[in-house]
């Protein structure tokens, strides 16, 4: 669904073979898979089971160009952390990343070729308010996807990391604070799109949260807590 969904129905269209995994069974969500999607039951805390549907597709088309490594869940946003929801978030936001990159690696250096997209957020950038857990994690992503972008260069994979701004999705539905250019999962699909036929190690969307992050990231940080602190951002839970 969301995100994943749409980027997957542009490179459909691009002529790719597309499989998309997700815990439920496909009797529950065969309703709402596009036609012509391949579709894997797996869980991505699910380090075997993940392995299992990688080979399993490698083996059927004979080689894997892209993974796109989409799943992601998040928490309230509150001050004090639901600890063991945060649990869940680490174990699919970082785990279940590592889960489905890793088998698809060694195919990859085989194939010597290959390409590794991951989600991460502007909140990898900074510590907002309330975002204790679900901005760790993707900050863990972050300097995980530069530092493979890197080690995974001389066997010819491309790694391309996206930071989100705010996407309407069913995560987000429920915030209660402002969520300033805000944008539609079709056009973050568009920008995703972009950023895999590019290349690019880096892309953070939309333009403006891109310049909002890269400030927040270099300001002094006892100005930034200071100002986060005192709620000017709009933030926080209103």
């Amino acid at each position: 669904t969301g995100m994943g969904k749409e980027v997957g129905l542009l490179l459909k269209k691009d002529g790719h073979t597309v499989a998309v995994s997700s815990f439920e069974e496909y009797e529950d969500i065969k309703l709402n898979l596009p036609s012509g999607f391949e579709y894997y039951q797996a869980d991505v805390r699910d380090k075997d089971k993940m392995k299992e549907v990688i080979t399993e597709f490698q083996k059927k088309f004979g080689s894997i160009d892209l993974v796109y490594a989409n799943a992601g869940i998040n928490h309230p946003k509150v001050a004090i952390p639901d600890w063991e929801r945060g649990l869940d978030v680490i174990d699919i936001n970082i785990k279940g990343v590592i889960h489905t990159v890793a088998p698809a690696i060694e195919f990859m250096k085989d194939q010597k070729s290959g390409h590794i997209v991951t989600i991460a957020s502007i909140s990898a950038y900074a510590g907002l308010p309330g975002m204790s857990i679900y901005g760790s994690t993707k900050a863990f992503i972050k300097s995980f996807s530069e530092s493979l972008s890197i080690d995974l260069k001389p066997y010819g994979i491309d790694v391309t990391m996206v930071a989100p701004g705010f996407v309407l999705t069913p995560l987000t539905e429920s915030n209660n604070h402002k969520m300033p250019f805000l944008i539609n999962q079709k056009e973050a699909a568009a920008h995703i799109k972009k950023a895999i036929d590019k290349k690019k190690v880096v892309h953070i969307f939309p333009l403006p949260m891109s310049a909002i992050s890269k400030v927040l990231y270099y300001l002094p940080r006892f100005i930034y807590r200071k100002f986060m602190g005192k709620g000017l951002s709009g933030l926080k839970e209103s």
